[in-house]
């Protein structure tokens, strides 16, 4: 781990604990970091609305000097990290993949940046995205308000799922397109465990002063 990556922990449910703990565990993030939001009073769940663009992500080679530049240049974070992020129920076009991610999650306002940076040779959109000569924007994030019925919408238009997994139970799905929009589009379902992470993401952008740009998800 660098340099940078050694940042002040932040004093919530370690991500294990979210991700699998459920609503019981949610519950008790409710009066967590007042001192984050006194300038602007706490938040109940993300601000922006459902079926709205939520995230942007960009995949790229070196998640340091991509966190330096949005952190310092960009002004956006403070950027929240999940190490080898717990991507479970893993599929790629149809076959069973284990790609080994790290994620860092920040805010400008209401949107959500992601920083995707890929450690193995698994299959997966970021490793297909890098391979085709693709750099930029990777794709959009929205969350409908019934997954499962747009899902199927959408594959009714003939967008194929390129990549699927779960969450901490909550399932996501990427569709393909490429000749579209020129990348691809994720849907997450409307859950405990989605909506806290864009709260605490978006409520952290609010009050920050730039200090302790990048930050464990503990």
């Amino acid at each position: 781990m660098t340099q940078s990556r050694l940042m002040q922990r932040d004093p919530l449910p370690t991500r294990r604990e979210l991700m699998v703990g459920g609503a019981a565990t949610l519950g008790a993030l409710g009066a967590a970091g007042p001192a984050r939001a006194q300038m602007h009073g706490p938040m109940h769940g993300p601000s922006q609305p459902i079926f709205t663009l939520q995230q942007v992500c960009y995949v790229v080679d070196d998640l340091d000097a991509a966190l330096k530049y949005w952190t310092e240049e960009l002004k956006v974070g403070p950027f929240f990290l999940f190490e080898h992020a717990p991507l479970e129920n893993q599929i790629f076009r149809g076959e069973p993949t284990e790609a080994d991610v790290t994620l860092a999650l920040g805010n400008s306002g209401a949107v959500q940046v992601e920083l995707v940076v890929q450690h193995n040779d698994a299959p997966s959109v970021y490793k297909e995205w890098m391979d085709g000569g693709r750099r930029g924007l990777h794709h959009f994030g929205y969350m409908p308000q019934d997954y499962a019925a747009n899902r199927e919408h959408f594959i009714g238009l003939g967008h194929a799922p390129a990549f699927e997994c779960t969450i901490g139970d909550s399932p996501l799905v990427y569709f393909d397109m490429l000749d579209t929009l020129g990348h691809y589009v994720e849907f997450w379902e409307d859950s405990a465990v989605y909506r806290e992470i864009f709260r605490r993401t978006e409520e952290a952008a609010r009050s920050w002063d730039g200090s302790d740009p990048v930050r464990p998800w503990t």
